[in-house]
């Protein structure tokens, strides 16, 4: 089962192996979906780091509660939702009816279909906002004039900062003008193009470790290293494989958890999958 993820080095010039293994070998891992193989081809970078600001002169009870109806407001808004052809390429994998791919395509379908890739889906076609950071005051016996919540924001490729800032002072409606937004941390979303040498090379060894499954490029609903050299042009791909017995699903809770391990079965199968790409990329003999 092939697993590959967009990402940002130049290795398209095949200059060196050694650009081309940095470039697969950074990204995240995916995983196999039934009669498809999920390939990594952009991700959703942790990128603006948001700070909302309550700022009062004076502070009683309405002024301390204040940011966590700024809180509540946020985390009820409906995301933004992506609209692209890697997403509804992902869909499509599905093979769903009619009616159903084109809600889950728009945005508006129910998620559950996606089965235990459910949670995956939907962070995939929408900005994820997580509210990390909330606090206010500073000794026990002054109420707080300030208070503030920060949040995790990660936006899907295309999408702005400013289309970022407008959700949000949407979302806090009349509460907008008592609230500062201030940028922490700002990146954008990034993805490379899947009309590549690379990406064909990469799709070319999937078939041949397994040759009935179909390569479906996908966006990483995190971020990697890649991201850096990508603002300097280039193209490159996270790429991994799995065993057969291992979904997307399976692969992906893997990552940064409690008991993040990597199977030896799939070490292998991507060292030889390395391999056999590099010199199919160079032109070698097999």
């Amino acid at each position: 089962d092939a697993g590959v993820e967009r990402g940002d080095l130049e290795v398209a010039t095949g200059e060196c192996a050694g650009d081309l293994l940095d470039a697969v070998a950074c990204g995240e891992v995916g995983g196999d979906r039934g009669d498809a193989a999920d390939e990594r081809s952009g991700e959703l970078q942790s990128q603006p780091h948001h700070r909302d600001t309550a700022d009062e002169d004076g502070a009683d009870d309405h002024d301390r509660h204040r940011i966590a109806e700024v809180a509540r407001r946020i985390a009820e808004a409906e995301p933004p939702t992506a609209s692209n052809e890697i997403w509804e390429g992902f869909v499509r994998t599905f093979k769903f009816d009619p009616e159903t791919e084109k809600e889950l395509i728009d945005g508006t379908g129910d998620y559950t279909k996606f089965g235990n890739l459910d949670a995956y889906a939907h962070a995939f076609s929408h900005t994820t906002i997580a509210e990390t950071v909330l606090r206010a005051g500073g000794a026990i016996n002054v109420l707080p004039s300030h208070a503030y919540l920060e949040m995790d924001i990660r936006p899907f490729p295309g999408q702005t900062q400013e289309d970022l800032d407008d959700f949000l002072r949407s979302a806090l409606g009349d509460l907008a003008d008592e609230v500062e937004i201030e940028h922490l941390i700002t990146e954008n979303a990034t993805q490379s193009s899947t009309d590549t040498e690379l990406w064909r090379t990469i799709e070319a060894t999937a078939k041949e470790f397994f040759p009935d499954k179909d390569v479906v490029p996908v966006h990483a609903t995190g971020g990697s290293d890649l991201r850096f050299a990508r603002r300097k042009g280039g193209n490159a791909y996270g790429f991994a494989m799995h065993a057969e017995g291992r979904d997307m699903a399976s692969a992906n809770s893997q990552l940064h958890s409690h008991d993040e391990h990597l199977y030896l079965e799939d070490l292998d199968l991507t060292v030889r999958a390395y391999h056999s790409l590099v010199n199919r990329f160079l032109g070698l003999n097999q």
